[in-house]
């Protein structure tokens, strides 16, 4: 339904200036999930279910809502701040919580992770938010 609903709007097949269409990865991504769906629905392991993802408790569901919940914190602070000063310590906490050892391995996967993010948006034109220091540079 997502697939074809994204094929009938008019945006989808807007073409931009390089020669993409505007929908172009959108319908990919969508296209992408519909061929995965398929395949899980004759995979042999359809029914196989690993011991540790048997049971679900309320704790688990309220785990999902907590992370969202700091995800929208992050978005914004790092809106109000700057995602450079705020997404190195976000990755970082979050990382160290999620396993990395040593502390400083989280520490430098943060700042890799925001700098290549911050690179990757500016190769593509993407501004993002300024530290509130900074912004009295802006043009």
């Amino acid at each position: 339904a997502l697939l074809i609903y994204l094929w009938m709007q008019e945006w989808t097949h807007r073409e931009l200036r390089d020669g993409f269409m505007l929908g172009f990865f959108t319908l990919v991504s969508a296209s992408a999930c519909l061929l995965c769906s398929l395949v899980m629905m004759v995979d042999k392991y359809k029914r196989y279910v690993e011991e540790d993802m048997e049971t679900t408790t309320w704790m688990d569901w309220a785990l999902a809502v907590v992370i969202l919940l700091l995800l929208y914190v992050f978005y914004q602070v790092a809106w109000t701040y700057g995602f450079a000063l705020v997404a190195p310590i976000f990755l970082a906490v979050t990382t160290y919580i999620f396993g990395a050892r040593p502390w400083w391995t989280a520490i430098v996967s943060g700042v890799l992770t925001t700098l290549g993010i911050s690179i990757a948006f500016w190769a593509i034109g993407i501004d993002l938010p300024m530290p509130f220091f900074l912004q009295s540079l802006e043009p």
